[in-house]
């Protein structure tokens, strides 16, 4: 009886070993970034925070853009979505689109047929649409083509690429083609050498994005955007 006992406990213990080494291992814990929807924001609008023009734009700065067609006038609403560039001494390219409240009465300068504008007491490209209560969309400027309108010719190179890493700066691409995203884009005939630029930006294009706040540069480029902007399709603006 003793020897049946010890036999059947012998073939249990053989049976439990035998189900352990076939329990499929228990699956590893699944790391996922912090996911931004919407790019932080630096608060109200100050004209002393970064500024792309020190100072702000002259009275030939003005002129000159007047000539174009550009009109001077005054925020008519409180806007807490404002996009616009600033000064940026973190990223490559010296630039970085930040959301800002905007405030009534505030002094601008803008073209009504592009929706470009900027603010005169600092120089900060904006989009005419965020400052005004009627207003049309920016301008679409077809497909982005950093052999054109990169902020940096060339664009980041290995020391920049390096820099956001150690920064914390993650590296991805366009699952596919992002319509309208804007950007900080070179413009040679604007004072600050700098617009808020909206372009279609092709599939698989490459840039790095900053998980905790949002912002983001483009890699063949280095021109500042912002990372939802580039990873999910537009749904704040109407159209082209």
């Amino acid at each position: 009886m003793r020897r049946s006992l010890f036999a059947c406990s012998c073939l249990l213990a053989t049976l439990a070993i035998s189900v352990a080494c076939i329990r499929p291992p228990t699956p590893a814990t699944s790391v996922t970034h912090t996911t931004v929807t919407k790019l932080a924001s630096v608060g109200a609008f100050d004209p002393s925070r970064s500024p792309v023009m020190p100072g702000g734009l002259t009275p030939a700065d003005i002129k000159q853009l007047q000539a174009k067609g550009w009109k001077a006038g005054t925020t008519d609403k409180v806007n807490s979505d404002a996009y616009m560039v600033f000064r940026s001494s973190d990223t490559p390219g010296g630039f970085a689109v930040w959301r800002t409240t905007i405030n009534p009465g505030i002094s601008i300068i803008f073209d009504p047929k592009s929706g470009h504008a900027a603010t005169t007491n600092c120089g900060n490209p904006t989009c005419w649409r965020w400052l005004v209560e009627i207003a049309s969309p920016m301008k679409n400027e077809g497909v982005f083509d950093p052999t054109r309108d990169a902020i940096i010719s060339g664009g980041l190179t290995p020391a920049d690429r390096s820099q956001l890493e150690k920064a914390g700066w993650i590296r991805a691409t366009t699952p596919d083609l992002r319509r309208s995203v804007e950007m900080a884009g070179p413009a040679s005939d604007s004072p600050g050498g700098v617009l808020l630029r909206k372009f279609d930006v092709p599939k698989g294009t490459e840039y790095y994005y900053n998980p905790v706040d949002g912002r983001a540069v483009i890699v063949g480029g280095a021109n500042a955007t912002v990372w939802d902007w580039l990873a999910n399709q537009r749904t704040d603006l109407e159209p082209n």
